[in-house]
């Protein structure tokens, strides 16, 4: 009995030391577990698992001092963290009550696989902190016996529970070859934000001679941002460059973008624009902001200020040129910056108000015109305020919509002056099943409150009119049965539409011109028209799919309030699309008194494997003697280079309008790229080099 007693004291020990409070959260699983209570000693043999505290660690042999709460690890070994990162090591051990371990020949994949860190050690300080010393630092992939496309080699890493990196006396390699070397350097190991140094922008042009730009991003906390963008020219000298942004939350952030540079050299009409610069200071600042500031309340601002218009045409690329600007506005906010060749910069702060039908909007807009001669005679409006009650349902198939508009238009020189619009309208929609008809009943009211200036002093204004409009549209379709292509059906519909305009002749005598809305000639026209829809439809992998294959639009107006030549111009606008594949777009207008075709244009492109495509564009206009050219093309050449050819051409003069050449390596860890762009003023070169996956430029939120 002696010996029953023991083992059921020995297994009974075994349990409790397992499931003991200071250990409750580790579990041990073997083939072969032996106790051994006189060395205080726990040995596992055999597909060992130790299991808890966030960590699963796998190894053929351990052994667990019990006493000490050590377990030393036999190899190979792979230990797997709840956020998905591992390390796989020769050996190492684990104490249980400090949450510490060290690892020997270690393989540490951080970031879903994407950063490997091969070190001699490794020591686990906290969750998530890790000391690595003797380490290699690589997004490429690694292998025994060969060295990776590039690597950071420290002789300590420290990583910390945010991702970030430090390390210390540090040597970049390109495979064995060592570039440079630094005391310190800064990693994002685990994130896409962290503060540092970004890769510098080499470029070269016939204007500026070679520059450099060597970006600075500071991540200052989770939602704030600063990267500085200084940018040195051999010709021009240092331009300073800032982008500030914030984010609060998903309608309360911002993005302010500042270039500076004081020129050196002197301007000779660049661009062939007729001006020539007499300043020496040249800038352009641009800021977006969305702020919330209650439910359903937004105030947003627009800036956009510019020295020169020939600044956007001479520092185009980069983050902060006008393309980077522009698209990085447009992901960020959905709008972006005037085209790069308007005549004034639009600077605008409005605030927004919508709850049910009802609208609300007040704004503030002053026009920077780029041409300084231009200023005083530019109208803005100054101040705006919009209200509308959006149409609605008000009894059985009749609905009511009522505008109000308010504007102050100014300008420094000339007229201005108040412009007050009153639109209430009624519509009628009778159900006449298989028509869609719509009846609309308009009334216009214009009230201005002028200043003449000069000799003429201020008047008031009034004018007063009303609009009819019927819209009327019937829809065929049918399904065809169509198995190409992974299609399961195709449905062909077709829509023939009709529009008539009536506009009561409005008293247009005396009255001020500040926008299009003011000139509001007699009307009495018919539009009409037939667009056509096939949609194919596809079996997805939650259901149907369907796509539009094409589109056919072709439609006209005839005038009744013209003597003579009532049918107006015949357009034509066809989409032709295969997802993902190709796509084709045809616009063309016909006349019918003698011209015949007097524009067209037609653009296409197709994508085939490894993101190789060409575009194909021509534009014509017979009035404005346009013939242009257009012409895109990315091409894999050899194993992993890619070259790319972006090219407009006036057939009229035979004159290049831009063009732009780039080659492209772009390996699995790294990508390179060398761009020549040219333009009848100037030539440029550049080369940008990216290092994936460690670092990145501004948050995770955009590009």
């Amino acid at each position: 009995m002696s010996r029953f007693y023991f083992w059921v004291f020995s297994l009974s020990l075994l349990f409790f030391i397992l499931l003991a409070p200071a250990q409750a959260y580790w579990r041990i699983k073997a083939q072969k577990i032996i106790y051994l209570p006189s060395k205080g000693l726990l040995l596992a043999q055999g597909k060992v698992r130790l299991i808890g505290h966030g960590l699963y660690i796998s190894c053929p042999r351990l052994r667990y001092n019990l006493a000490q709460a050590r377990i030393v690890l036999w190899g190979p070994l792979r230990v797997v963290s709840s956020g998905g990162d591992y390390l796989e090591a020769s050996r190492g051990w684990l104490n249980l009550k400090k949450k510490e371990g060290e690892v020997e020949d270690a393989h540490f994949y951080l970031n879903k696989k994407k950063v490997h860190v091969i070190a001699a050690q490794i020591k686990r300080q906290s969750e998530g902190s890790y000391v690595a010393h003797q380490a290699l630092i690589t997004t490429c992939e690694v292998c025994p016996r060969c060295s990776p496309s590039w690597s950071f080699q420290a002789k300590r890493l420290v990583i910390t529970p945010t991702g970030q990196g430090k390390a210390y006396h540090v040597t970049f390699r390109v495979h064995k070859w060592p570039l440079f070397y630094s005391p310190y350097f800064a990693l994002a190991l685990k994130r896409s934000r962290k503060t540092g140094f970004l890769f510098p922008r080499l470029t070269h042009g016939s204007r500026e001679g070679l520059g450099i730009e060597l970006p600075f991003f500071w991540a200052v906390n989770d939602s704030f941002d600063l990267t500085f963008f200084p940018y040195y020219t051999k010709k021009k000298g240092l331009m300073s460059g800032l982008e500030v942004r914030y984010a609060l939350g998903k309608e309360s952030k911002g993005v302010f973008r500042f270039r500076y540079l004081r020129d050196r050299v002197a301007d000779d009409d660049y661009h062939n624009d007729g001006l020539v610069r007499n300043n020496q200071n040249r800038y352009w600042f641009t800021a977006k902001i969305d702020q919330s500031l209650a439910p359903e309340w937004i105030l947003r601002l627009d800036a956009d200020i510019l020295s020169d218009q020939d600044f956007l045409y001479e520092f185009q690329g980069g983050k902060l040129g006008f393309e980077g600007s522009h698209k990085s506005y447009l992901y960020f906010f959905g709008r972006g910056l005037d085209e790069e060749n308007s005549p004034y910069r639009t600077n605008r702060l409005w605030l927004t108000h919508r709850k049910d039908s009802l609208f609300l909007q007040t704004s503030f807009t002053y026009y920077a015109s780029v041409y300084p001669q231009e200023q005083n005679k530019l109208f803005m409006p100054l101040s705006r305020t919009d209200f509308a009650w959006l149409l609605s349902p008000l009894w059985g198939p009749f609905s009511g919509a009522l505008s109000l508009r308010h504007t102050y238009w100014w300008r420094k020189e000339g007229y201005r002056g108040q412009r007050l619009e009153l639109k209430p309208e009624i519509s009628l929609s009778p159900h006449l099943f298989p028509y869609d008809l719509e009846l609309i009943y308009r009334e216009r009211a214009v009230f201005y409150r002028l200043d003449w200036r000069e000799d003429k002093g201020k008047e008031t204004l009034f004018r007063r009119g009303y609009e009819l409009e019927a819209k009327t549209g019937l829809s065929w379709f049918r399904v065809y049965p169509f198995s190409h292509g992974g299609f399961l059906s195709l449905r062909h519909s077709i829509r023939p539409q009709f529009q008539y305009i009536y506009r009561y002749p409005f008293n247009q005598k005396d009255q001020p011109l500040f926008s299009e809305a003011d000139n509001l000639p007699y009307q009495n026209l018919i539009r009409y028209g037939l667009i056509q829809y096939f949609t194919a439809k596809k079996k997805g992998p939650s259901g149907p799919e369907y796509f539009d294959l094409a589109r056919i639009w072709i439609y006209q107006k005839y005038d009744f309030s013209v003597s003579k030549q009532h049918f107006s111009n015949v357009f034509l606008d066809m989409d032709l699309s295969l997802p993902q594949r190709l796509y084709l777009r045809n616009q063309a207008i016909y006349n019918l008194y003698g011209q015949g075709l007097v524009s067209w244009n037609v653009t296409s492109s197709f994508h085939y494997g490894q993101g190789e495509f060409w575009q194909l564009g021509y534009r014509w206009d017979k009035e404005n003697h346009i013939r242009q050219l257009s012409m895109g093309l990315r091409k894999h050449v050899y194993g992993n280079f890619f070259t790319s050819l972006n090219l407009k051409k006036s057939l009229v003069s035979g004159e290049t309008i831009s063009s732009q050449w780039s080659l492209s390596y772009e390996a699995q860890c790294w990508k390179a790229n060398f761009l020549v762009s040219s333009n009848p003023y100037e030539t440029r070169y550049a080369l940008f080099i990216n290092l994936l996956g460690v670092g990145g430029y501004g948050r995770e939120f955009g590009p």
